[in-house]
């Protein structure tokens, strides 16, 4: 080889891969936050719900609500809707509750339940149990 003959034509640095470098560091900003929010969303939702470990639940709570739905499933209960809920007593050892749930076809049920702790496990025990028509 020598130095007169010529080498591959390559384009102008311009028109190469870094000519948007601007855009190139844009993207990475943007992923860069994206990423960020993502991890600071994500320890959020973590410690929402280590602190919500340690609780007894709300009456009117999707946490005291999924359980009290289990439990009627599970007694073959068809409850539609929640009439009302109401938090009857609280305390950092339990927590009492009771509710009106209207059945499927007809019918009420009311309903009263307590949320206490044994052995550091959350449990329920419903206290009350009555089916009525309305």
């Amino acid at each position: 080889m020598s130095d007169d003959q010529p080498t591959a034509d390559l384009p102008p640095p311009q028109d190469g891969p870094f000519k948007h470098k601007t855009a190139n560091k844009l993207y990475r900003w943007y992923y860069w936050v994206i990423g960020a929010v993502a991890v600071v969303l994500g320890v959020m939702i973590f410690a929402g719900n280590l602190i919500q470990a340690n609780e007894l639940p709300h009456c009117d709570s999707d946490r005291a609500k999924d359980t009290l739905s289990d439990v009627l499933k599970t007694n073959k209960v068809d409850a539609k809707a929640y009439d009302s809920i109401e938090q009857v007593a609280a305390s950092d050892a339990e927590v009492s509750c009771k509710a009106t749930l209207s059945l499927n076809p007809s019918g009420k049920l009311d309903l009263a339940w307590r949320f206490f702790w044994k052995d550091k496990d959350a449990n329920y025990e419903i206290t009350q149990f009555s089916q009525r028509e309305g």
